[in-house]
C-alpha cells in the first residue's frame, strides 16, 4: 500500500486517473483482487490479523486506498501520510498498534520506474504539454 500510495504522490497523472475512476476501478477484474485475497488470508490465517469477512477486508483496504489518493492528488497530505495509512489498516486488521507502527514506518526498497513504461511516458507527456 505503501508503495502504491508513493507512486500516486510521484505521478500526479496516476493519481488523478485513480481518483476519477473511482469505483469503477474497483471491478472484479481488477488484479487487487488476485492478489490480496491471499495475503489477507494469510494474516487470518496465522492470527496477526482478526477474522472478518474477505469482502469487509477488501473494502476497508480498497476505499482507503482510494480516499488516500484523493488526499494526496489534492496536495493535502503530509509527508508520513503513506505510513500512517498503512499503520491505520493494519490496527484495523487486528496488528496491535506497537506493531502497526514498526511495519508501517519500517524502511522500503524503492521501486523504480521504467522510463519506457506507460505511466513514466503519460506523466512525461502530460508535463511537456503544461510547459
Amino acid at each position: 500500500m505503501r508503495l502504491y500510495l508513493y507512486k500516486a504522490r510521484a505521478f500526479p497523472l496516476f493519481a488523478r486517473f485513480v481518483v476519477q475512476t473511482g469505483l469503477h476501478l474497483a471491478s472484479p477484474n481488477n488484479l487487487i483482487y488476485e492478489y490480496v485475497p491471499q495475503h489477507l488470508e494469510a494474516g487470518f490465517a496465522s492470527g496477526r490479523f482478526h477474522r472478518m469477512p474477505m469482502e469487509v477486508a477488501m473494502d476497508l483496504i480498497g476505499g482507503q486506498a482510494l480516499m488516500a489518493i484523493a488526499r494526496l492528488e489534492a496536495g493535502d497530505a503530509a509527508e508520513d501520510y503513506p505510513e500512517w495509512v498503512v499503520a491505520t489498516l493494519l490496527r484495523a486488521l487486528g496488528v496491535p498498534q506497537k506493531d502497526a507502527q514498526r511495519i508501517a514506518f519500517a524502511p522500503l526498497e524503492p521501486v523504480a520506474m521504467p522510463e519506457d513504461s506507460l505511466l513514466a511516458r503519460a506523466t512525461a507527456r502530460a508535463v511537456g504539454q503544461d510547459q
